[in-house]
């Protein structure tokens, strides 16, 4: 069996995203801020490498995005948990990724052949996402002072999540 090393870098994110998770649980930011940025540089090396090798899969395909959800979701269930996140922001970013998900379960229940890879609005929504976890992580390890400022991230990440979400349903639509 052949090896592939993009799928091997996401399940390794995968992995990652517990030791992040029990670490940010528990208070551990400096070394939470360590194993952030591997997750970050693996999620850009999975993506870079299986294109420039041409060795994209359909695992590929679906497992680069669970492994972002994994660590998306989980980290904004601790934020939430801690109540460093506004309630609405964490609902909505909740409610949109559990629809996502169950559209992207219905897509592959009917085997329809949709690709929804290329929607550059939600890969540029994730990294808006990676940008603000990075920067509440700095905050509690009091590297940085938290700023009002940062609600600005917040309304432009919803606002990205509501129209990266439409992209999809808009895509979906339009494909059946």
């Amino acid at each position: 069996m052949k090896k592939n090393i993009p799928n091997i870098i996401s399940i390794i994110r995968i992995i990652l995203t517990i030791p992040f998770i029990v670490l940010l649980n528990n208070k551990f930011y400096s070394l939470v801020m360590l194993i952030f940025p591997l997750i970050i540089i693996s999620d850009f090396l999975d993506g870079f490498i299986a294109r420039k090798t041409k060795n994209v899969t359909k695992i590929g395909v679906i497992l680069d995005p669970i492994a972002d959800k994994i660590l998306l979701i989980s980290t904004f269930i601790v934020f939430y948990y801690i109540n460093i996140i506004p309630s609405w922001f964490f609902w909505m970013l909740i409610l949109k990724d559990i629809s996502l998900s169950l559209g992207s379960a219905y897509i592959y229940y009917l085997n329809l052949n949709i690709d929804f890879s290329s929607i550059l609005i939600s890969k540029f929504n994730t990294v808006l996402q990676f940008i603000y976890i990075a920067y509440i992580v700095l905050v509690l390890n009091k590297t940085i002072n938290y700023s009002y400022n940062i609600s600005y991230l917040i309304i432009l990440i919803a606002i990205m999540s509501f129209i990266s979400l439409m992209s999809y349903f808009k895509n979906l639509f339009v494909k059946l």
